[in-house]
């Protein structure tokens, strides 16, 4: 959590989505898991509590792992549908 001052480090609540990108998660597999992760996001924007402390991270899981999105507040994500 690097970029995060120490006040706000206490209150957050960390989340790490780890998504695989191996040939076995093609197709429905990953459409699957991208429309489960978008449920996820709508549904943490609903609660304030969940508003005020969740930061997300993005990592894909293939022949190497990548950070796609550092951790985030939730309210600074937009998620293209």
């Amino acid at each position: 959590m690097s970029g995060v001052d120490k006040e706000t480090r206490g209150r957050i609540n960390p989340v790490y989505i780890l998504l695989d990108i191996g040939k076995n998660m093609w197709g429905k597999p990953i459409e699957t898991a991208v429309r489960v992760i978008r449920s996820l996001i709508d549904e943490l924007k609903t609660d304030p509590e969940d508003l005020e402390t969740t930061w997300l991270s993005f990592l894909t899981v293939g022949s190497d792992v990548e950070i796609i999105m550092p951790l985030t507040e939730i309210l600074l994500i937009k998620i293209l549908k």
